[in-house]
């Protein structure tokens, strides 16, 4: 699916072109949720590539730390660098 920026939106082939002035952050979050509400067959593509993205930092993270404790030292890497 991609985005583009543009005086009027319309939906075409998984395809959203927005014709609201998103300023924030949340304002584009809003509107996709409220995309996702009228027609939720974006949300199965937003689900694969969610489900995609954990599977991939889980398998990193246990690699790294080893499967027992990887969500703790995972975090703890991931704050040094700060990312969360």
């Amino acid at each position: 699916m991609h985005i583009y920026l543009m005086k009027e939106y319309s939906v075409k082939e998984n395809t959203i072109i927005i014709n609201q002035d998103l300023k924030t952050d949340l304002d584009y979050v809003e509107f996709y949720a409220k995309k996702l509400l009228e027609n939720n067959n974006f949300f199965v593509d937003q689900k694969k590539l969610i489900n995609s993205q954990l599977k991939s930092s889980k398998t990193l993270f246990s690699r790294m730390f080893g499967k027992k404790k990887f969500k703790k030292e995972a975090r703890i890497y991931l704050k040094k660098r700060n990312i969360i």
